[in-house]
């Protein structure tokens, strides 16, 4: 994600506190606070535009109901991610500005000079390098201008209005273009990315349809609640589950829309709902999740308002106005004790996962984070059955990292043979998985069967043949076996698929030097210092080349810029002081 104001937070916090744990969760629960304060004085100007005359008549009940709207949205269980989970610092962040610019601009409107119109702009800005998802704030406007604002009411040509109330939005325009590339830049160079090919615009509907009713089902009864709803691919989009979600979506808004003139905000609300929501219901996928908690922080506003507007309308009723904040304060005490215990599911990573695999069973995603989680425990026997359930719920391509994790845990148990099973198992599905094939070789090295690492190593090289470690450690190895031809060539047809690879510089450079090919040993060996920066091993080895062509100080001074580098380096050492002994 492309975020620069939310790291600087967090550089402020290793600044002001050292990174403590403790103290970034307070600083993430004030910037929730800070924003609950926001959101009741945006209920409370909304409020006041959607129903003059019972805000005047009950200015009490009309601060009360925007408080109400505030705090079902400030204690809703569905907040809890954005504000327990650390890193989604984002989501705040970009929340408490969002509504700031809004707050401006509505000051703007309302007759404030050209300075609220630059305070909007720079805190639409300061959101937008928090977090993205503000990008369709313009549009919301334009929503808020129809109702609760009635900017086309009293014109006799309102498409025309609509048209010079665009223009006026235009300023907001190039912030949110501009980031909107950002992102989608930022994003296509992840590799959680999922292609149109694996997941269509048909299936993107689905999801987009199943998310937007799901939002609304878990801010009516926020149970289940999980940290992964993980999108399994490939998504039928004919499944009953998306075909009734899509038909939700359309009959809600079919009604909403038949009903604008008696239920104007019930449109609205649903209407900057769905586009507050529009950039994080997949259709732009990235990552593995389907739906999350976390993306209802700013895209459930309107409905929190509604409500607000709902305690106003009860309120302004005496006969119904007791029964209106009963429930109010019920429901609101309902939700601070669902968030409570939800607050509890986060207390840790054991906690964490096992929730998300009693929402979903089947995540071999969650199956294989509890197997990590209890395997830093220290309970293997579990994480074993753990990690074994992940590759039952996903055999194939995509959970590799669990057999991975599989066999360093029958490794710790002193099985090597079941630990070497698991990381062929990941290898058959990608022969080139970086952390199988590195235990793998370096376990099977260190127990002498250079063979068989050899033979992983090849297929890899055949899988990916730009796989550098793969090529770098079957180059050491033939080395070693005493097969320097077969070294050779590997570093060379490195080199040649790629002219910046440190490690095939060095190599290359060892192996002139056992050649007696003094001066191709000290070209590769400085061209990989100055691609690689100062490094211990190539400094070592250009030392032993500048000694053996009679330049000794400069061979010195590579050996003592290897020590400052690295004190305990035996070899460096022990070529300095062999070297000022000499005559």
């Amino acid at each position: 994600h492309y975020q620069p104001l939310a790291w600087m937070s967090f550089a402020l916090d290793w600044t002001l506190w050292g990174g403590s744990a403790e103290r970034i969760h307070q600083v993430n629960l004030a910037l929730h606070a800070g924003l609950a304060v926001l959101v009741y004085w945006l209920f409370s100007r909304l409020l006041r535009a959607a129903a003059p005359g019972a805000s005047a008549a009950h200015p009490v009940g009309a601060s009360m109901a925007a408080a109400a709207g505030a705090l079902a949205f400030a204690v809703h269980p569905l907040r809890v991610e954005s504000v327990a989970w650390a890193t989604e610092r984002r989501d705040l962040l970009s929340g408490l500005f969002l509504i700031a610019c809004v707050l401006a601009w509505l000051r703007r409107i309302e007759g404030g000079g050209r300075g609220w119109l630059a305070l909007a702009l720079a805190a639409y800005a300061a959101s937008l390098l928090s977090k993205a998802w503000g990008m369709t704030l313009p549009v919301v406007l334009l929503v808020l201008d129809v109702w609760p604002l009635r900017r086309l009411e009293g014109t006799q040509r309102p498409m025309r209005r609509l048209a010079e109330l665009a223009v006026e939005k235009l300023p907001f325009v190039p912030f949110a273009l501009g980031c909107a590339v950002l992102a989608a830049t930022a994003q296509a160079s992840d590799s959680a990315v999922v292609s149109w090919s694996e997941h269509g615009l048909a299936q993107r509907i689905a999801q987009a349809s199943y998310g937007l009713v799901f939002y609304v089902a878990k801010t009516i009864a926020p149970v289940r609640l999980s940290n992964l709803y993980l999108l399994e691919l490939p998504l039928d989009p004919l499944r009953p589950v998306y075909l009734a979600s899509m038909a939700a979506v359309v009959a809600a808004t079919a009604l909403l829309w038949r009903a604008r003139h008696r239920l104007p905000a019930a449109l609205a609300a649903w209407a900057s709902y769905a586009i507050i929501a529009s950039p994080v219901l997949g259709f732009l996928q990235s990552g593995t999740q389907e739906v999350a908690d976390r993306y209802s922080y700013l895209a459930c506003l309107p409905l929190a308002a509604l409500a607000g507007g709902a305690a106003l309308a009860g309120t302004i009723r005496p006969r119904w106005r007791a029964t209106t904040w009963v429930v109010a304060l019920a429901a609101i005490a309902a939700l601070t004790t669902a968030s409570w215990r939800q607050t509890l599911v986060w207390r840790d990573s054991e906690s964490l996962w096992r929730r998300a695999v009693e929402v979903q069973p089947g995540s071999y995603i969650a199956r294989h984070n509890l197997s990590t989680a209890l395997h830093q425990e220290g309970r293997i026997g579990e994480a074993i059955d753990e990690a074994l359930e992940s590759i039952r719920c996903r055999p194939g391509k995509g959970n590799e990292y669990a057999r991975y994790h599989l066999g360093l845990l029958h490794l710790q148990r002193g099985d090597f043979e079941r630990a070497l099973e698991a990381w062929r198992g990941a290898l058959e599905l990608d022969p080139g998985h970086p952390p199988s094939l590195r235990a793998a070789v370096n376990e099977l090295g260190g127990r002498g069967r250079n063979g068989e690492a050899i033979g992983l190593l090849g297929r890899a090289l055949e899988a990916q043949p730009a796989h550098a470690w793969a090529r770098g450690e079957l180059a050491r190895l033939s080395l070693a076996g005493g097969d320097r031809g077969r070294a050779e060539e590997l570093w060379i047809e490195g080199l040649r698929l790629d002219g910046t690879w440190v490690a095939g510089h060095v190599g290359l450079g060892r192996l002139r030097i056992a050649q007696g090919r003094l001066a191709e040993a000290e070209a590769s060996l400085r061209a990989a210092l100055q691609l690689g920066g100062p490094a211990v091993e190539p400094l070592v080895l250009l030392g032993r080349v500048l000694r053996a062509t009679g330049r000794r100080q400069e061979a010195e001074a590579c050996w003592e810029r290897a020590l400052a580098i690295d004190p305990e380096a035996g070899e460096a050492r022990t070529l300095l002081g062999h070297s000022r002994r000499s005559p």
